[in-house]
């Protein structure tokens, strides 16, 4: 009996052990001002000797709700791996908290939780974008029904966008784009095209939610001029442009994330408004467009990639206007700088 119980205490005692060495593999910890996760993965045991991207793995895997080394706010409460030397106690709990003992602070991990504070900062982004377009203006006479179709020989768009990141999933857009259109002679022999070219100008309010982890609403409001033709019954055609009020909704939607890098799609309806020139006047119309992305978000810096469709229709009191336009984004996005709220 003697024996049996000391194999009995051996084999408790192996057990607890086994237990509290799984228990000390991860630690939380909170997050401070002037953090981010690749500071933290360097000051973790083995950061300079093994290199702190093997630490960023081990913490993005035990912290699924992150979803960049970006995505972290002060206060936040995350799971590191144990063992950090380079860590002292009051960098694992907020300073309100009572400093537990050692047993206390090393478990299991469940979801962490946010820890409520004062301060937070707002990141501030800053946008340049360039593109090159290919459109297709069609017209039609609603008395004569006689047509006219231009083409764009050149077409390029640059535009500037300031963004904030107010939370992990609610972010805000500020932009300016501006659009240089050449088209080429009509198609009709008969007809003369007058002021071939165009500059286009509009100004966008917009905002996005992110829903979930591949999903994000995007919606915007805006002023800016489309394009309109004039005289399809006369021998000369103008391509002329109004401003006009728009409003659209869409979404994104990550197909493929892998890193920091995701191959996704969108799609936007959009709403335009009406308007009155010297001799016609503009009717309500809509547009719509799908476009597919690669992007890239690492350190604060973005690179997007967009090639997509876009169509839009809108009737004048003089003529029926459809426009068909493919278009290609090249966007480079950086941190500008953060404030406190």
């Amino acid at each position: 009996m003697r024996h049996i119980g000391q194999y009995l205490f051996i084999c408790i005692f192996f057990l607890t052990s086994t237990v509290r060495a799984g228990e000390s593999d991860v630690r939380v910890y909170v997050v401070k001002k002037g953090d981010s996760l690749s500071l933290i993965a360097d000051r973790i045991k083995g950061g300079h000797t093994y290199g702190k991207n093997q630490n960023l793995a081990k913490i993005l895997a035990l912290n699924p709700r992150v979803r960049s080394e970006q995505r972290i706010y002060i206060g936040e409460s995350i799971f590191i791996p144990a063992g950090s030397e380079n860590f002292t106690a009051t960098d694992h709990l907020p300073a309100a908290a009572p400093s537990p003992s050692t047993e206390e602070q090393i478990f299991s991990p469940p979801i962490p939780k946010q820890v409520q504070i004062s301060t937070e900062e707002v990141p501030h982004h800053f946008e340049l974008s360039a593109g090159y377009d290919f459109t297709t203006l069609e017209a039609q006479d609603a008395t004569t029904t006689a047509t006219a179709q231009l083409y764009t020989k050149q077409e390029i768009e640059l535009g500037a966008k300031w963004s904030q990141q107010w939370d992990e999933n609610f972010k805000t857009h500020m932009g300016i784009f501006l659009r240089n259109l050449e088209f080429m002679p009509s198609t009709n022999s008969t007809k003369v095209l007058l002021k071939p070219s165009q500059n286009l100008m509009r100004i966008t309010l917009a905002g996005q939610n992110q829903i979930s982890d591949r999903f994000t609403l995007l919606y915007d409001a805006g002023y800016g001029q489309e394009l309109f033709i004039q005289g399809l019954s006369t021998t000369d055609i103008t391509v002329d442009s109004l401003p006009l009020v728009k409003a659209h909704l869409g979404f994104s939607y990550d197909v493929m994330v892998k890193g920091s890098t995701a191959l996704g799609l969108s799609a936007q309806a959009g709403y335009l408004g009406s308007a009155t020139a010297d001799t016609y006047s503009v009717e309500n119309g809509t547009t719509y467009g799908g476009a597919l992305f690669i992007r890239r978000l690492k350190n604060a810096n973005l690179f997007n990639l967009e090639i997509g469709v876009r169509q839009r229709s809108q009737n004048t009191s003089l003529v029926d206007i459809s426009e068909q336009t493919v278009f290609g984004r090249l966007i480079w996005g950086f941190e500008l700088f953060k404030e406190e709220k």
